[in-house]
Order: C-alpha cells, then structure tokens, then sequence
C-alpha cells in the first residue's frame, strides 16, 4: 500500500501537478491601480495596490485610497495571456458614517464594489509576461481598468 501511494504521488508530480514553468513565474506581487478612464468629480480619489498570486492558484487583490480599501479573494488560472479570477471573498475597510460625515470623506458603497466583482473577471498579458490589463469597467461611479506591473524581487 505504501508503495502504491508513492508511485501515485511520483506520477502526478512528473505528469501535470506542478505548475508550469510560466505559470510559475506570474506568482508573486504584481503592483498597480485601477486606472479612470477619464477624471471623475465624485471626489472619490483613485485606487491603487497590488495583486499576489500564489502558487495554490489562490490570489488576493488589495486596492486603497485615502478613504477606504478592499480585498478580493479567490482562485485564478492561466490560458494562453489571459488570467481568470474566480473571486470567493471580498472584505471591506470603510470609515465610520460619522468619520465620512466629520472628515467629508466620499467612498465607494460595498454595495458597488460587490456588484464590480460579483462575477469573475480577466487581466490579459502584456508581450513580456510583465504586465497585466483588465478590459474598461464599472467600480461604482468609476470607470477604468486594472493596471499592473510585476514587482522584481528587490522592488518593495
């Protein structure tokens, strides 16, 4: 029995469960923004931040601004140049009403950050393999794209 599971385990690591070697390398810290297609005056400043992937096909996207962040997590997968994300969970940090009211702090309501990530969505790869960039689309009031560049190891 003991030989069994270790051939087993032997094959499926010489035949498909370790990562591709390209798929390899789009693990790590990609840093970014989501970038307004045009200026906005809904006084909600931009978003910027960074996206990890790792290497359990699992990622964390994080976007912030002066006012509030939020993270979306989930699975991804690499076909061709195109990443796809399944998101699984998104966790807000929003000020109080009373701080958004006191401070005059405009955000962005969950509800529109749900409904911006509510389904999965793609970051295509750029000719070489260091950048990542998502089609136009809505983030509340927002409208733009995701913009990332992969972060070498000595970059913080």
């Amino acid at each position: 029995m003991k030989r069994a599971l270790i051939l087993l385990a032997a094959c499926l690591l010489a035949f498909g469960c370790v990562a591709s070697k390209r798929t390899q390398a789009m693990m790590g810290l990609w840093g970014g923004e989501f970038a307004l297609d045009s200026p906005t005056k809904t006084g909600i400043q931009p978003f910027k931040g960074f996206l990890r992937l790792f290497g359990n096909q699992k990622y964390q996207l994080h976007l912030e601004n002066t006012a509030q962040n939020f993270d979306v997590t989930g699975t991804w997968k690499l076909a061709k140049s195109r990443l796809t994300f399944q998101v699984g969970k998104i966790d807000y940090q929003l000020p109080s009403e009373l701080d958004q009211q006191t401070l005059n702090l405009k955000v962005l309501p969950k509800d529109d950050i749900r409904t911006a990530f509510s389904h999965p969505f793609f970051l295509d790869l750029g000719d070489n393999d260091t950048t990542l960039t998502g089609p136009s689309m809505d983030l509340g009031p927002l409208i733009g794209r995701q913009l990332f560049t992969k972060r070498k190891l000595d970059q913080s």
